[in-house]
């Protein structure tokens, strides 16, 4: 072999080399394409607020495996979003003021129209956060025979408790937050103990921790009309309310289980 020839060799096993290495980069994959784009979703969403009569202009985006397609609601509540390729999508409905929903799992196959939502948007909190000023365990006659209860004494004002809830997040950790916990409890559930100071009662038998574990708390402000209404967050395994500011919490304060 001479050396032009040589060196021609040479060149085309390169670049033969560097072709193949390319198709074999995820990077370099052509993206798939959707089997079909004439699916829909389409549902209801309402406005949990006796002051708003029309659940107009909620804002409803799909998102799948091709992107995300964006539209309003009616008037009546109702929306369409047209054009979906096959696959699993998961919706959300949000609006300015109010807490943003989420849902998941919502499959697309051939020329489906699948009906979702008939879900609520709640209102964002405006009331300032309280504080929770210490937590302990004490026996009490709060609702009946006197009882060991978990109590947080907090801030709340007689007019707050009307107009805010707030959503207790307990774990072993001192980390403990919205995302991270081993159970909620809702801030309603409380009274203003005999020295008039806003107390959420906790019966310790609900809670799964051991006796004697050291159990850290946190409280987030939360619409008091959601609860009972959360949904589930399939990627978190947690449930999720659409209203709770996760910017804003209590200062994390601990107790030991009786």
């Amino acid at each position: 072999m001479n050396l032009h020839n040589f060196h021609l060799f040479t060149r085309n096993s390169l670049l033969m080399a560097i072709l193949i290495f390319m198709t074999l980069l995820p990077g370099c994959e052509k993206e798939p394409e959707p089997l079909t784009t004439n699916s829909a979703i389409t549902g209801y969403v309402s406005i949990s607020d006796p002051l708003v009569e029309e659940p107009g202009n909620i804002k409803v985006t799909a998102t799948g495996p091709y992107g995300h397609k964006s539209t309003t609601t009616l008037p009546d509540g109702y929306f369409l979003i047209e054009g979906l390729g096959n696959g699993t999508y998961y919706v959300d409905y949000s609006k300015e003021g109010y807490g943003t929903l989420r849902e998941y799992g919502i499959r697309l196959f051939g020329a489906d129209t699948v009906r979702v939502g008939g879900t609520s948007l709640f209102k964002l909190p405006s009331i300032n956060l309280p504080a929770f000023v210490k937590a302990y365990t004490a026996i009490r006659d709060r609702y009946g025979p006197p009882t060991t209860f978990v109590c947080i004494e907090t801030t709340v004002s007689d007019y707050m408790a009307f107009e805010l809830d707030i959503m207790i997040y307990m774990d072993t950790s001192a980390e403990v937050a919205w995302n991270r916990y081993a159970s909620y409890y809702p801030a309603t559930d409380a009274n203003f103990n005999d020295a008039n100071i806003h107390t959420i009662y906790i019966d310790p038998e609900i809670l799964p921790f051991e006796s004697g574990t050291k159990v850290y708390l946190k409280g987030y402000p939360c619409n008091i009309s959601e609860y009972g209404y959360n949904y589930l967050d399939t990627y978190l395994g947690i449930p999720v309310f659409s209203t709770l500011d996760k910017t804003k919490s209590t200062a994390v304060l601990s107790f030991i289980m009786p």
